[in-house]
């Protein structure tokens, strides 16, 4: 019985309302707190691969932490928790911009840790930020080097950067 309420309820949420427009849209664009200033060994920021999400270092995060440091992990997108006008409106920039964002918020140097794709990220946010990394860490990433854009690289390894970007 509880079980066909539920149901019942959910199936209510989806009918559009009888005034006939359209419900509204949610906006589930997470804001980045500002971290605090680490205590311990320092700050990490964990940077995702193509087709991941922040939930791929949820076994990396704990062992740092206990470690003693304080770990961020960064959601890029479009992902199921971000809205996006259509995916036209998807480039390298808006893709990166959780980063970007967390980057601005900071006030202290991080260590930087990218994976797979997340290297072209944290090569841009290194660029950009200089002022605000103690090191870059590229785990089996693409990592651009001084002579070649990110295309290049990212043609080499047999991709487009037109799927990134």
């Amino acid at each position: 019985m509880a079980l066909s309420i539920v149901v019942m309820v959910l199936l209510l949420q989806l009918l559009p309302p009888a005034n006939g427009q359209d419900p509204p849209q949610c906006n589930f664009i997470p804001k980045q707190p500002c971290p605090p200033t680490p205590m311990g060994l320092g700050h990490i920021v964990l940077v995702h691969g193509a087709g991941q999400g922040q939930w791929y270092w949820y076994k990396v995060k704990p062992m740092l932490e206990a470690a003693g440091y304080f770990v961020s992990m960064v959601q890029l997108g479009p992902s199921v928790t971000m809205a996006v006008d259509s995916i036209e409106n998807v480039n390298f920039t808006t893709y990166s911009q959780p980063l970007f964002d967390l980057m601005e918020s900071l006030d202290h140097k991080i260590l930087l840790v990218g994976h797979s794709a997340g290297g072209f990220n944290i090569t841009v946010v290194m660029e950009k930020y200089p002022e605000k990394i103690d090191a870059g860490v590229f785990i089996a990433a693409y990592m651009p080097d001084t002579e070649h854009n990110m295309a290049y690289v990212f043609d080499q390894g047999g991709g487009s950067i037109q799927q990134i970007g």
